[in-house]
């Protein structure tokens, strides 16, 4: 071959005649079967290949032009269906608005002072219950919750009390 004509030429055919475990020269015989096998089944994947790989993995005999249209069509619309619904449970179950937010952020505030809030339960009944648990908390508590109430469910062209609520659960301490 060329390479035994001119000799030993270039860094890899240096480290390859170095090589005195044979590791290199058998990574090249690897790489040439995988070059093969890819030659065999993607380059030369005639009609006769495609029958036997429609029979043996996907259990369908003989198959016409129009089956496989629709076989084909099935499964782009099946990939495409499932591709959307996790797309759009992204989108929509895991966004939270800026309001949601900010109230996680003041239950966190609390359940650091012993108030870990219920999930079914609503912010006035939440106020309730840090007004028969912890009274001296309610009072601070209040004003907050009442900023979310009307933040949360008002109009959400109303960026006042969206505001004013933030500021709010920015400034709440507890003491």
């Amino acid at each position: 071959g060329m390479n035994e004509a001119l000799g030993p030429q270039g860094l890899l055919n240096g480290l390859i005649q170095a090589d005195r475990f044979g590791f290199l020269k058998q990574v090249g015989f690897t790489w040439d079967a995988l070059n093969n096998q890819w030659n065999q089944w993607v380059v030369g994947f005639n009609d006769e290949r495609q029958r036997y790989a429609f029979e043996k993995f996907l259990g369908i005999g003989n198959m016409d032009w129009r089956q496989l249209a629709i076989w084909l069509i099935g499964a782009i619309l099946a990939t495409g269906g499932i591709v959307s619904l996790v797309l759009l449970r992204k989108v929509y179950v895991n966004r939270k608005t800026p309001v949601i937010a900010a109230y996680d952020r003041f239950c966190v505030k609390l359940a650091r002072a012993g108030i870990v809030r219920a999930p079914n339960e609503g912010p006035m009944d939440l106020l309730d219950r840090i007004a028969r648990e912890r009274p001296a908390l309610a009072d601070s508590a209040r004003p907050v919750l009442e900023a979310y109430a009307a933040a949360r469910y008002s109009p959400p062209e109303d960026g006042a009390n969206l505001a004013r609520f933030m500021a709010m659960v920015r400034g709440f301490k507890i003491a």
